[in-house]
C-alpha cells in the first residue's frame, strides 16, 4: 500500500475515532473531563462524524452500494445475525439487573408512572388524557404526543415493564437496519463489526449511565429515529411518511431538519411529496387531532408552557442539594447550558432566557446550513445520504445547546451515528 492509498483511509480512521469519543466522553471517561470540557468534546466529535461522513461518501460513492435483493451467503448471514442475536440477549440480561435496581416510583422519577397513570389508564377509562394531573403533589400539564405513549399499550396487554417495550422497539429498528446491511456488498468482517457496534455502545451507556435506562424509556424514541433514518432510503411514499410520523407524533426535535427534508422532496419529487404530505395529514388527524386535540384544544400549548416553567425549576438546585450547588441536570456534563448558567450575569431566569434564545437560534441555523450546503453541492451528493447526515447534524445542535439537559435525551443524537456508519463502506469486496 503506497502513501496515496494510505491517505484515503485517514477520514475513515478519524470518523471511527470521533464516533468512539462521542460515546466514551459520556461514559467511561466522564469523570476525567470537566463540566465545560465534556459538552465541547461530545459536540465536536458528533459534528466531526457528520463532516467526515459527507467527505467519505462524496469521494467514494460512485454507485449505490445497496442492492435490491439480499446478498445471502452463510458467512454473511452469520456475520449479521450472530452479533445481533447475542447482543440482544446479553443486553437484555444487563437491563434486567438495572430494572430490578430501579423500581418504578414517582418519588424517584415520574416519567414511567406518568405514562401509565396519566395517559394509558386515562385512555382505558375513557377520560380526557390531556387534563392536568395533580396526584404527585404538583400539577402536570400532559404534553406527550400520542406516539410517545401509545406504544405502551403493548406493555399493558402483555403485562410487562414499559422499559421492555422501549427496548423491543429499539431492537426492532436495529433488526431492520441489519436486513439493509445484507443488501450491501460488504465483507463478512465489516458486517460483523457493524452489527455488533450498537450493542457495544449500549453496553457503555448501561454500565456508566444506568439511570437513563432505569428511570426512562428513551430507547423508544431512539428506535423511532432509527426507523426514520432507514425510510430516507425508501422509494415508497407510505414508508417515508411512516418514518416522518414516528418522531413527529412523539418527539419532534427534528422539526427544523424536517422543513429542509420536506422542501427538498417537494422540489425533487413533487408527486411523491404530495403523497407523503397527504398520508401524514390523514394520520395526524386520525391519531392526534380527532381523538385528542379536539377534546382539549388548549392542551398542546398548555404543555409547551408547562415545559418552559419546568425548565426554570430545573435551573434551580433540587431540595436534596446544597442551595449553592449547581442544579443537578446541569451537572451531567451533557450540553452547553452549563456555560450560560455559570458565565452569564443576571438572575437565573434571565440566564435561562438567553440559553433558550441561543438554543432556538442554533437549531434554526443548523437546518439553514444543511439546506445551504445541499444547494451548493446538490449535483455531487446523494440526497438520501446527505439528508441522513443532516439529521444527525441538526440533532447535535438541538441537543448540544438544549437548556434542560436531562441526560437520557442525549442517547438519541449519539446513537444517530449508527445509520451513518452502517451506510459508509469501510472497504469493498
Amino acid at each position: 500500500m503506497n502513501i496515496k492509498q494510505l491517505l484515503k483511509y485517514i477520514p475513515l480512521i478519524l470518523i471511527v475515532v470521533a464516533m468512539a469519543a462521542e460515546t466514551l466522553v459520556f461514559t467511561r471517561y466522564q469523570h476525567r473531563v470537566s463540566l465545560f470540557q465534556s459538552p465541547v468534546i461530545w459536540f465536536a466529535s458528533g459534528i466531526l462524524v457528520c463532516l467526515l461522513a459527507w467527505i467519505i461518501y462524496g469521494k467514494e460513492q460512485d454507485e449505490d452500494l445497496t442492492f435490491g435483493t439480499y446478498l445471502l451467503t452463510i458467512p454473511r448471514v452469520l456475520a449479521v445475525f450472530i452479533p445481533f442475536i447475542a447482543g440482544s440477549i446479553i443486553t437484555e440480561a444487563y437491563l434486567a439487573e438495572i430494572f430490578m435496581q430501579y423500581p418504578i416510583d414517582p418519588k424517584s422519577s415520574d416519567i414511567i408512572p406518568a405514562l401509565q397513570e396519566i395517559y394509558i389508564d386515562r385512555l382505558q377509562a375513557g377520560k380526557d388524557v390531556y387534563e392536568p394531573y395533580s396526584e404527585y403533589g404538583y400539577t402536570i400539564y400532559p404534553n406527550y404526543l400520542p406516539l410517545a405513549w401509545l406504544p405502551y399499550f403493548i406493555s399493558e396487554w402483555l403485562q410487562i415493564d414499559y422499559r421492555w417495550t422501549a427496548y423491543f422497539i429499539f431492537i426492532f429498528a436495529l433488526g431492520l437496519w441489519n436486513l439493509r446491511l445484507l443488501k450491501k456488498p460488504f465483507s463478512w468482517v465489516e458486517l460483523f463489526l457493524k452489527s455488533a457496534l450498537p450493542f457495544l455502545m449500549l453496553r457503555y451507556f448501561i454500565l456508566y449511565r444506568e439511570t437513563s435506562f432505569g428511570h426512562a424509556v428513551e430507547l423508544t424514541i431512539v428506535g423511532f429515529y432509527l426507523i426514520l433514518a432507514l425510510t430516507i432510503f425508501s422509494k415508497s411514499s407510505l414508508k417515508r411518511a411512516g418514518g416522518i410520523l414516528l418522531p413527529l407524533l412523539s418527539r419532534f426535535s427534528y422539526a427544523f431538519w424536517l422543513v429542509f427534508y420536506a422542501l427538498t422532496i417537494f422540489i425533487r419529487e413533487r408527486k411523491q411529496a404530495w403523497q407523503i404530505a397527504g398520508i401524514c395529514t390523514v394520520a395526524i388527524l386520525l391519531i392526534y387531532v380527532l381523538p385528542f386535540f379536539i377534546q382539549h384544544p388548549t392542551s398542546f400549548f398548555e404543555g409547551l408552557k408547562y415545559y418552559e416553567k419546568a425548565a426554570l425549576v430545573e435551573w434551580q438546585p433540587h431540595s436534596w442539594q446544597d442551595p449553592n450547588d449547581i442544579p443537578f441536570h446541569l451537572k451531567q456534563k451533557a450540553s452547553f447550558s452549563i456555560f450560560f448558567y455559570e458565565n452569564l450575569e443576571g438572575t437565573v431566569e434571565e440566564r435561562l432566557d438567553v440559553a433558550r434564545a441561543f438554543h432556538k437560534g442554533m437549531s434554526i441555523g443548523s437546518a439553514l446550513l444543511v439546506g445551504l450546503l445541499y444547494f451548493l453541492y446538490r449535483r455531487r451528493v446523494d440526497f438520501r445520504f446527505f439528508a441522513l447526515v443532516g439529521l444527525k447534524f441538526t440533532l447535535m445542535f438541538f441537543y448540544g445547546f438544549f437548556y434542560v439537559p436531562f441526560f437520557y435525551l442525549f442517547l438519541l443524537p449519539t446513537f444517530m451515528t449508527l445509520p451513518i456508519i452502517f451506510e459508509i463502506p469501510f472497504g469493498r469486496k
